[in-house]
């Protein structure tokens, strides 16, 4: 319970007695004998027996409440650009962390660029159920021919906390591991203001952060297109002077 492991467990149940002291609301009218176990497990042994026969009854479930909106911008310290070391190495080289623009592409030697939006996703409720992920990002140019026309989709690759295990941007991150790839593809048209969203997959939302840093990795489908020219597109990053520009992470979610 709430992630500690007690390895003498008993009838007398010493979790049961922790989570009453920790949660005396959850311990209230509790049955006063209980054979063979703790009268907190009876109690909620008789929950999920009324639980289970509404659902098979036909109950819905409890009505979800309102949805509510957070919507939090790229940590500018956090967030940047990384350089693959050289063509095919699949390593990250360069690394830019204070720009006002963040890349997606390829550079004049076919290196591949990456990108680290970082977001604070501390501000959800800890009880909150996420309904949807949607990450919008602003173009502020183009160098060479659009990536969009030849490198593929632009993926977002989610990670349920820093890459590398470490919020500061660093070189490693280009290669690091994250929790989903590819857990979000931009929309290829450009919308009102220069802007492209993308929707995550619900298989994405369980990685998003209650309690820190939610990291999301972009990249192109195809690492480059083989033609030593610079071809990358250019986004307005944390660093950017003007807030509304900022990369936005517009997080949907009720309560129980």
């Amino acid at each position: 319970p709430s992630g500690k492991f007690y390895p003498n467990a008993s009838d007398a149940c010493d979790w049961c007695e922790d989570w009453c002291t920790a949660h005396p609301a959850d311990c209230q009218n509790l049955p006063s004998t209980c054979d063979h176990a703790h009268p907190l497990q009876c109690k909620l042994k008789a929950q999920a027996f009324w639980w289970l026969m509404a659902r098979l009854a036909g109950w819905g479930g409890p009505t979800p409440g309102p949805i509510q909106t957070l919507t939090t911008r790229s940590q500018a310290a956090n967030d940047g650009w990384i350089l693959e070391s050289g063509e095919n190495s699949n390593q990250g080289g360069t690394v830019s962390a204070g720009a006002a623009t963040f890349y997606a592409g390829d550079n004049a030697a076919d290196r591949q660029y990456r990108s680290i939006l970082s977001f604070n996703t501390a501000g959800l409720p800890d009880n909150a159920v996420i309904t949807n992920v949607t990450l919008k990002i602003k173009r502020q140019g183009l160098v060479g021919v659009d990536p969009l026309n030849t490198h593929g989709n632009l993926l977002v690759d989610v990670r349920g906390r820093a890459y590398s295990n470490n919020n500061a941007l660093q070189a490693n991150d280009f290669q690091a591991a994250a929790n989903l790839n590819a857990g979000g593809v931009f929309n290829k048209t450009l919308l009102s203001g220069n802007w492209y969203q993308a929707v995550l997959k619900s298989a994405a939302i369980p990685y998003i952060n209650l309690t820190g840093v939610t990291q999301l990795r972009l990249r192109f489908q195809k690492d480059d297109n083989d033609d030593l020219g610079a071809d990358y597109l250019k986004f307005y990053s944390g660093d950017t002077a003007t807030a509304a520009y900022r990369p936005q992470l517009i997080i949907e979610y009720t309560l129980p």
